[in-house]
């Protein structure tokens, strides 16, 4: 078994066009695995990412019920394949929409 580490920081800059008093950036950091396993001639590679402060990112001042229950399921640390990952995130991104929208607070949405 091969593997590869790799420890990830990314960031963003944003800027909501009609108001330039809002501007959003922050750094997230993940850790990316790549771990081959070898049978026979042919090695299969799988992309692995490893968040160690996953729930965290998911937590809303005011949740309603349903979002504080979805969000007490979450791990502390993530460990999964992206395709996972993807499916997780947006199932909580409309959830939390849903939470937010409950309490009466809205979304503006970036152009």
């Amino acid at each position: 078994m091969a593997t590869k580490l790799l420890f990830v920081k990314t960031s963003w800059d944003s800027t909501f066009d009609r108001c330039k008093a809002f501007h959003f950036g922050g750094e997230y950091e993940y850790v990316d695995v790549m771990v081959g396993v070898k049978s026979g001639v042919t090695v299969t590679l799988t992309r692995l990412i490893v968040d160690l402060d996953f729930r965290s990112q998911f937590e809303l001042a005011k949740p309603t019920r349903e979002y504080k229950e979805l969000t007490d399921t979450l791990p502390c640390v993530f460990v999964g394949i992206e395709a996972k990952l993807t499916k997780i995130i947006s199932l909580l991104c409309l959830a939390a929409k849903e939470s937010l929208k409950e309490k009466g607070f809205y979304i503006i949405q970036p152009k």
